[in-house]
């Protein structure tokens, strides 16, 4: 019989082997394990299961989102052995309620553009703002798709994105209209200028050359946008 820990090598093996990156799911797991060993538990019992999660901040859902993690792996241990045994969905409750997102009108959109266009002058590389921001705008990209694009991944010859692993780990293909891609070339051209020579490995980059922050734009674009 084998043991937790090999238990749940397998099955994070199994999990990522279908592209999942299971990277925070993994991390979760591993402690959990550490917790039933402390408990000196060959298998997962809805109790101890219960007992792990809420020793978490309730905090953004911690403890519902250690359960769902729980629960996944439960599913795949008693099939193994029936003696573990699967946590309830409804047993911690997740207290959260999505946000209902605010879309941006066209003339609000304009409006972020100009703004961000206004301050390309003084902007290093000049114009990436507005490049970023009109990228999400036609392409309804995530704002982490778009500042972790690998330069290699803009194709601005046969005017695609690839856009890899994405929110549920996989990949896609983006079109790109001649009029994006009439700007993000003068926005390639220009941070070339700006690295003198240097390899670029993200697309975007900051003032620094190290690769866009989201803590770096969110100030920014809420100044655009008064």
């Amino acid at each position: 019989m084998i043991t937790l820990r090999q238990a749940l090598n397998e099955y994070l093996s199994m999990r990522r082997s279908l592209a999942y990156r299971y990277q925070y799911e993994g991390i979760r797991l591993a402690k959990f394990i550490v917790f039933l060993e402390e408990k000196r538990a060959s298998h997962v019992t809805t109790a101890l299961a219960l007992k792990w999660a809420l020793q978490s901040l309730p905090a953004l859902g911690e403890p519902a989102k250690r359960m769902t993690i729980v629960r996944g792996f439960a599913r795949y241990l008693k099939a193994l052995d029936e003696r573990n045994e699967i946590p309830p969905r409804d047993l911690v409750p997740n207290g959260l309620r999505r946000v209902r997102p605010y879309l941006l009108s066209n003339e609000q959109v304009r409006s972020l553009l100009d703004a961000a266009l206004s301050r390309s002058s003084f902007e290093r590389p000049k114009g990436k703002y507005y490049c970023l921001f009109g990228l999400l705008a036609v392409t309804g990209m995530r704002i982490g798709e778009a500042i972790n694009l690998i330069d290699n991944d803009v194709d601005l010859v046969e005017a695609m994105i690839h856009v890899r692993w994405t929110k549920f780990g996989k990949s896609r293909l983006i079109p790109l209209h001649p009029t994006t891609v009439t700007v993000l070339n003068e926005y390639r051209r220009t941070r070339n200028e700006f690295l003198s020579g240097r390899p670029a490995e993200k697309f975007f980059i900051s003032s620094l050359g190290t690769p866009v922050l989201r803590k770096n734009y969110m100030p920014l674009l809420t100044t655009c946008a008064q």
